[in-house]
């Protein structure tokens, strides 16, 4: 895992130092700087050179992202795409995954009074989060190190309501006092529907991780870049989960419970 992280590291700090090619090549001329962003915007994936793929039938936002090592959002931001919806024949632009990689991550230096809890806030991203980006141990960090804040994955803490749920039960496994759970949703009484989405209030903690697959009838094991991970779901419904199985998403989880995912 270190290694991975060193490598990406390296084809990140690589990009940077392109683009700060880039700006002198600007200033040095039009033709300097076109042989440079033709080096920089090149998908490795892609053939001919380039950057352009032509979406045959059968193919979505999320297989796409998969086999050019891209994320689905990646994707999006680089076409203007404001749905997941795309057709056969259009054109598309995919970008270099360490581009894109780079794209997603603010590096940055640390400065006297910075802590990781107080860059957590600043960046909307966990200590836990930050901690694992940066292979850390503890919550120590030094004037002058350089951190990688990774992508905010901060969603919307939306729980769709599943059979045999109840205000109590949802109340229970989220640790959050039925009235609060009313108040968010406007609920005049105790009663909820089966499809229902209802806003979980309070701090929820998003992570990356991989599905692993069912434990029993109401948990679901996940792995994430340093350990194993077991979250309880609706009784019955973990076995929803196998189909996942081997999956990379973006878990919404609280007080040791699933809320939602998100395939990345």
């Amino acid at each position: 895992m270190d290694q991975i992280r060193s490598t990406r590291k390296m084809r990140i700090r690589k990009i940077e130092k392109q683009k700060k090619n880039l700006k002198r090549a600007k200033i040095a001329g039009v033709a300097a700087a076109g042989c440079i962003i033709a080096g920089i915007v090149m998908a490795p994936h892609i053939d001919a050179g380039s950057d352009l793929y032509k979406i045959k039938k059968g193919d979505t936002l999320y297989s796409l992202s998969q086999k050019f090592d891209v994320s689905v959002q990646q994707l999006k931001d680089a076409n203007q795409l404001k749905s997941n919806t795309i057709y056969a024949g259009q054109k598309i632009t995919v970008p270099a995954a360490a581009e894109a990689e780079a794209a997603s991550e603010t590096v940055l230096t640390v400065k006297k009074g910075d802590t990781l809890y107080s860059l957590s806030k600043k960046y909307e991203v966990s200590v836990e989060d930050m901690k694992q980006e940066n292979n850390l141990k503890t919550n120590t960090i030094k004037v002058g190190q350089k951190l990688f804040i990774p992508e905010q994955l901060a969603g919307v803490p939306v729980y769709q309501v599943e059979p045999g749920d109840t205000l109590w039960g949802l109340s229970h496994r989220f640790g959050v006092p039925m009235s609060d759970i009313k108040l968010a949703n406007s609920l005049k009484n105790n009663a909820v529907l089966i499809g229902q989405k209802l806003l979980i209030p309070g701090n929820v903690s998003y992570t990356r991780a991989t599905v692993a697959g069912a434990a029993d009838q109401f948990t679901v094991e996940f792995i994430t870049n340093k350990q194993e991970l077991a979250l309880k779901v609706p009784y019955g419904t973990a076995k929803n989960y196998q189909s996942l199985a081997g999956k990379k998403v973006v878990l919404a989880h609280k007080k040791g419970a699933v809320l939602n995912i998100e395939l990345r």
